[in-house]
């Protein structure tokens, strides 16, 4: 008897999701409850289970493709009976005649190649974009050991291990041994990367005179530009910098966060009037109540940045000024106060930029505020972030200044009344008590809608962050 399973509505108002991952094929056995493929919805990746074991039949759809709620997503052949179809159809609503297509016909021409076998028997854990670029530069995955979190395997991992292949056995012969110190491309803090194979050279003869290695010669000097402090932090902290922004020359496709965030920043820009007000704060206080609130939490062995006491600052603010955060509908004629601050924070991962989310961000203190930012963050990361996690956002934080920017234009999100901006903190001439004096000053940008916050309301608004930052010694307490 073979089942349909088909793609359940697994969230708020999801109607659709696109195919990232497969993690079987046509004739593979697989097992109740066994993750078969990776799908993305409104910016989060989940693995889809199997519905029950038996055999792929065939898939419903190709990586790439966007699945309808209700569509097929695979079929699969129980054994209850002899290979007759019964067109059975599992959590979804559609029904239909059962997919007998070739693996070729079925994913529209795509392999469904989901990845080397580690010698253990697990399949490498790698985002797609990373296999693109592994099977670009022909390497194997399942002989990286990955450095992500859970083993994950990275592209600075895959780029490490192609420079170690492609390494010159001339150079490693004649060259004395030197320790190689990878660029600044190469590396992050966080990454260590594995050594590659060194070419020996045969033993000498005992009757022939040994020569002194030949010192490789000097390659001719290139101009390169200093480096940029703010590019290298960027990639510091993203971990991702082998692939930050870059991409091969052509054509492609749009696909995974980019196509969501294409599509949610389109529907942003062209439908709502953003007002914007901007301002630079002595951040003096702040960093110091950092200070504070870091050795609160030295005892449970986490950290607190700036970021925490920002959030805190505008969750409250959000509770003094609820306009910001509502929520407009024109096609209703309706305006919605949300009762439930829950704050979106803008993270940057390897896949692109995901925004999770910290519900009743104005019931946390700080400490609170920092460890589920750290929780979040490490999930987003890691692509393992959930789909609750990322939907309910009523206002949304982006932490720019922790990439090297000062002042940017953010854009809102769709269905949020305004987002802030945050800023590196950097020192700047200040006049305290008629001197002036070098202080660490942070930028604040704040977006909103025009169709439903006024200019005084959004005045307000800024000046009570202001107010916060400029007392945050006041926001560890509550």
């Amino acid at each position: 008897m073979t089942i349909e399973f088909t793609l359940p509505d697994i969230g708020e108002g999801l109607e659709e999701a696109e195919v990232i991952e497969w993690h079987v094929k046509p004739g593979d056995r697989i097992d109740r409850d066994q993750p078969f493929v990776d799908i993305l919805t409104d910016k989060a990746q989940t693995e889809m289970p199997a519905p029950g074991a038996g055999t792929v039949v065939s898939l419903g759809a190709a990586v790439g493709d966007v699945v309808k709620v209700g569509d097929v997503l695979i079929v699969i052949d129980d054994g209850a009976t002899d290979g007759a179809s019964t067109g059975g159809v599992t959590d979804g609503a559609s029904t239909g005649e059962t997919a007998d297509a070739p693996a070729e016909q079925a994913t529209g021409g795509e392999p469904n190649d989901t990845g080397p076998a580690r010698t253990d028997g697990r399949r490498a854990k790698a985002a797609p974009s990373t296999r693109r670029l592994a099977a670009e530069l022909g390497i194997d995955l399942s002989g990286l050991n990955g450095t992500g979190p859970g083993g994950r395997i990275l592209a600075t991992d895959v780029s490490l291990a192609a420079a170690a292949t492609t390494a010159s056995p001339v150079a490693a012969v004649t060259a004395p041994p030197t320790r190689s110190t990878p660029s600044a491309a190469q590396t992050t803090p966080t990454t260590t990367a594995e050594p590659g194979p060194v070419a020996t050279a045969p033993a000498a003869s005992t009757t022939a005179p040994v020569q002194a290695p030949t010192p490789p010669a000097t390659p001719a000097r290139r101009r390169t530009p200093p480096p940029n402090p703010r590019a290298t932090r960027s990639t510091e902290l993203t971990g991702a910098q082998s692939t930050l922004g870059q991409m091969p020359f052509g054509t492609h496709p749009i696909r995974g966060i980019r196509r969501a965030t294409a599509r949610a920043m389109d529907l942003s820009w062209s439908t709502i009037p953003h007002v914007t007000a901007m301002d630079e704060l002595d951040a003096t206080e702040l960093l110091l109540a950092r200070s504070r609130a870091r050795e609160a939490l030295a005892d449970r062995g986490g950290n607190v940045t700036p970021l925490a006491l920002l959030l805190v600052a505008v969750a409250r603010g959000l509770r003094r000024y609820p306009m910001m955060n509502a929520t407009l509908d024109l096609a209703d004629d309706r305006i919605t106060i949300h009762e439930a601050v829950n704050l979106g924070v803008a993270v940057a991962s390897e896949r692109g930029l995901l925004v999770p989310v910290v519900r009743n961000a104005d019931q946390l203190g700080v400490v609170e505020m920092a460890e589920e930012v750290a929780r979040l963050s490490a999930a987003a990361r890691a692509g393992s972030i959930s789909t609750d996690d990322i939907a309910g956002g009523t206002f949304t934080v982006s932490n720019y200044g922790s990439n090297g920017g000062y002042f940017a234009a953010p854009i809102i999100r769709p269905g949020e009344a305004g987002i802030v901006g945050f800023g590196a903190i950097t020192k700047r001439p200040l006049v305290v008590d008629d001197q002036v004096e070098a202080r660490p000053v942070i930028p604040l940008v704040i977006a909103a809608d025009h169709r439903l916050i006024d200019g005084d309301v959004l005045s307000a608004f800024q000046a009570d962050l202001a107010d916060s930052i400029a007392r945050a010694i006041t926001l560890l307490v509550g």
